[in-house]
């Protein structure tokens, strides 16, 4: 896997990618833009992998993934349910009560599911898509909705 990272300029309000890191002296150099100090930055990881329209998904990245509530039932609701790709260490997450045998990884977090926080690991990244991210689009930090009716 290719090592790819992208940043966020915190006052100055940009994304671009970062094609080199110089921690000793603690700047950032960047695709479109100069270079920056990395104190002002946030750094987003590609997590390898792409969505279903074969863009690559970063930490930070707001997904949308289509979820039934009951997917056994005849009265199951189609959902969409948007997440925020985060990585996750297997440590002191609320919505696994075992740990035994987590490993680190990113997952999606879900954002505002009525039901608690869940997410979903590796295998389900295929299907879903980025709608944005969590800097650029903070207004995709709302409430899931219902995309169709009982099914």
């Amino acid at each position: 896997m290719k090592l790819e990272m992208r940043a966020w300029h915190k006052k100055e309000k940009w994304m671009d990618g970062v094609w080199l890191v110089d921690i000793e002296h603690g700047l950032l150099c960047f695709t479109a833009h100069n270079q920056s100090e990395m104190k002002d930055c946030v750094l987003m990881l590609w997590i390898g992998l792409v969505d279903k329209n074969g863009v690559k998904i970063y930490e930070g990245d707001i997904i949308e993934h289509e979820v039934y509530d009951r997917p056994y039932s005849l009265k199951r609701k189609l959902w969409k349910v948007r997440k925020i790709v985060e990585w996750d260490d297997g440590f002191n997450k609320q919505d696994r009560p075992s740990k035994f045998n987590m490993r680190p990884q990113f997952r999606g977090t879900a954002i505002n599911y009525e039901d608690g926080c869940w997410g979903f690991d590796w295998s389900e990244f295929h299907d879903c898509e980025v709608i944005g991210n969590t800097y650029e689009n903070p207004e995709l930090l709302t409430l899931n909705k219902l995309i169709g009716g009982e099914k």
